[in-house]
């Protein structure tokens, strides 16, 4: 009986685990590269239509007051010298009292929340929000 179980503890896994399954993996440096570019093809493969747009939000506190501004990059080139804060249609900063208010207003606009990340410089840190929304006209997935 002792045999029998040292035969079932020995042999067994190691007839179960010892086998390779062939043809699952490649075996040279060329065969890998050749599935990881098959793999990752249609990754790469470029689109007809961006059917989304990004921006990234940053507060901005504004001294001697409770309230903040938002400054937006919509990924534009800009001037060193350039206000980037959002403005009404009168030119003037939108002012705001919570980051949450500014999500919620740029909700109104089509743009949902997607990330948020910490930048950290010395001893300050500055919260980026990134957003989205879908582009007019844009087909809709089905």
């Amino acid at each position: 009986m002792k045999k029998l179980l040292v035969l079932l503890f020995v042999f067994v896994p190691a007839i179960m685990f010892g086998q390779r399954n062939k043809g699952t993996q490649p075996d040279t440096e060329a065969e890998r590269k050749a599935a990881n570019a098959e793999k990752l093809a249609h990754v790469f493969t470029p689109q007809t239509e961006v059917n989304f747009e990004y921006c990234e939000i940053i507060k901005k506190p504004k001294y001697a007051t409770r309230k903040i501004a938002i400054q937006i990059d919509f990924g534009q080139q800009l001037n060193l010298l350039e206000n980037t804060d959002l403005k009404d249609e009168n030119g003037n900063s939108v002012e705001f009292y919570s980051m949450i208010e500014a999500l919620n207003y740029m909700g109104t606009f089509g743009w949902e929340f997607v990330q948020a990340y910490v930048v950290v410089d010395g001893e300050s840190s500055d919260v980026h929000y990134i957003l989205k929304r879908r582009k007019i006209n844009a087909p809709v997935a089905k």
